[in-house]
């Protein structure tokens, strides 16, 4: 069983963090660049990995980017790619709080 780590976010020397940053572009590219962002793919920023499951259960992780200036309906506005089939958040810190529980007692051997 594999520990599914929650927003992960990838190194600035993760090849997948580059590969990403071009998806993303091919992505604005084919569905025309807003006439209010002339400054292209060096205007989006690197947040995180989410994960998600896929229709075959498989899970996946997106790359969330949030552009830096662009506000739509009073949010930033925010897109996401798929990762590169595989790639698995190794390494990459998580932003997920630790999980708080109460204290527990210390375990005692019944006889």
């Amino acid at each position: 069983m594999r520990c599914i780590p929650t927003l992960a976010v990838m190194r600035a020397d993760d090849p997948e963090l580059a590969a990403a940053r071009w998806r993303l572009a091919l992505h604005l590219e084919d569905a025309g660049a807003p006439p209010d962002c002339p400054e292209g793919i060096d205007a989006w920023t690197y947040r995180c990995s989410i994960p998600r499951r896929g229709d075959d259960g498989a899970i996946r992780y997106l790359h969330a980017f949030q552009h830096n200036g662009r506000i739509a309906a009073g949010e930033n506005f925010s897109l996401a790619v798929a990762a590169a089939p595989g790639w698995w958040p190794v390494g990459c810190p998580s932003l997920a709080p630790p999980r708080r529980t109460r204290h527990r007692p210390a375990l005692r051997l019944v006889s």
